[in-house]
């Protein structure tokens, strides 16, 4: 953890964090490559991958011992602002879930006369668990979203490339070009499959700029 840059922001910041992780990871035998080139370009789709492969992993493997991140990352190399405040050095509150099961083994007595006490105290349980399945259950929504949402943008992005080569192939149409070849041909469409991002939107500006 001492080799960790904690204020990286840059490319060539970055890359040399990812080495220390993918060394860790082969010390302990993760079978796992760092795609390096990808995430530090941070593109959405490949981080989010790589987000959702560490959760899977922690919860597979997490035993639920004691760790204190705070005191792992080293903060006197943070700045202020980045260190923890007093309030996440408190202890935890007892999750909800704990509070339910102790309450349900406290006897709920019915109305005098009535019968339902006992089974009010056998439902109690069984509330608990409704709750932590609802949670887990929740979890699962939210993570579909964010792969929903992250399928979307790469579907954007790709009908955006087929957009430009056919208002391409359609301007070749119109005002035939007697100099072309097949080369260059294939290498116009290589530029639009290869261009990044920002030319994309560089070039969708101007499809809109032109319809109007």
């Amino acid at each position: 953890m001492k080799r960790v840059n904690w204020m990286a922001r840059d490319e060539h910041q970055c890359i040399p964090n990812y080495k220390v992780l993918q060394q860790a990871f082969s010390k302990v035998g993760i079978q796992r490559h760092i795609e390096v080139d990808k995430l530090v370009r941070g593109k959405y789709q490949d981080n989010l991958e790589m987000l959702q492969w560490i959760k899977n992993y922690f919860e597979r493997t997490f035993q639920g011992t004691s760790y204190d991140a705070a005191a792992r990352r080293f903060t006197d190399n943070l700045p202020d602002w980045a260190r923890p405040s007093e309030a996440s050095n408190q202890p935890l509150r007892r999750p909800l879930s704990n509070v339910n099961a102790l309450a349900s083994k406290v006897p709920k007595h019915g109305r005098p006369g009535g019968g339902d006490g006992y089974q009010r105290s056998s439902q109690a349980p069984n509330f608990a668990l409704l709750q932590e399945e609802h949670e887990r259950i929740r979890e699962e929504v939210i993570d579909l979203k964010i792969t929903v949402d992250g399928l979307e943008t790469e579907r954007d992005f790709y009908f955006q490339k087929l957009r430009d080569i056919e208002i391409m192939c359609q301007a070749w149409e119109e005002n035939p070009d007697m100099n072309m070849t097949v080369n260059k041909f294939v290498e116009e469409v290589q530029n639009i499959l290869y261009a990044k991002d920002d030319e994309i939107a560089a070039s969708g500006d101007a499809e809109a700029d032109a319809s109007q």
